[in-house]
Order: structure tokens, then C-alpha cells, then sequence
């Protein structure tokens, strides 16, 4: 006999009937178990991988923050470096102004001693 003829007559009988329902159902059981494991375990996989997501951002979030600080960092620097630089071009200045009030200090003592020198002989002269 062929293994559906057997299959046939079994479901010709009611109680062969009811054995191949009940086997089924017991089979939809099983599967519907299988399912329920496979949901949790997805369920705990998704939980994980967002998570993880969470914890990406945490980081990415973190990298922004440095970045920023560390661009903050750069243009105090910029900043303070340029202000060093305007103190010091005041400096050069300063000491430009002071070497050509010295310079000039100096030919106007010069000149007094000059004066002073000709105004002694034209004393000497006279005495």
C-alpha cells in the first residue's frame, strides 16, 4: 500500500481522523512555542541593539562636545595669540616713539652744548 492510500484510510476513520487532527494540532502547538521563543529572543536582540544604538550616540555625542571644546580651546589660543601680538606691535611702538624722542633729546642737548659752548667762548671774548 502506498503511504497516501494509508494516509486516505486512515482519514476514512473517524478515529484515524481525529488522530491526524490531533496530531496537527499538537504539530501547530510545537510551532506556535517555537514562535513565542523566536519573539523573545528578538525581542532581546532589538532590546541589545538599541542599547548599543544608545550607547553610539553616547559617544558621538561625546566626540561633538570634545570637538567643540577643542575648537574653543584653538581660537582662545587664536585669540590670545592675537592679542600677544597687538601688546607687542604697541611695544615696537612704544619703543620707536621713546628711540626718537631719545634721538631727539639728544641733538637738542647736543645743540645746547653747542650753544652753550659758543655762548662761553663769545663770554671769553668779551671778559
Amino acid at each position: 500500500m502506498e503511504p497516501y492510500e494509508k494516509v486516505i484510510e486512515e482519514l476514512l476513520n473517524i478515529d484515524g481522523l481525529k488522530k491526524y487532527v490531533e496530531n496537527l494540532i499538537s504539530k501547530i502547538d510545537e510551532l506556535s512555542k517555537e514562535i513565542r521563543e523566536l519573539k523573545e529572543r528578538i525581542n532581546v536582540i532589538d532590546s541589545k541593539i538599541k542599547s548599543i544604538d544608545g550607547k553610539i550616540e553616547e559617544i558621538e555625542n561625546f566626540n561633538k562636545r570634545r570637538e567643540e571644546i577643542t575648537k574653543d580651546r584653538f581660537l582662545g589660543i587664536d585669540g590670545e595669540i592675537e592679542n600677544i601680538k597687538n601688546i607687542i606691535s604697541r611695544l615696537e611702538n612704544d619703543i620707536k616713539n621713546i628711540s626718537k624722542m631719545y634721538e631727539d633729546e639728544y641733538k637738542r642737548r647736543k645743540e645746547m652744548e653747542i650753544r652753550y659752548s659758543l655762548l662761553m667762548e663769545k663770554i671769553k671774548k668779551l671778559l
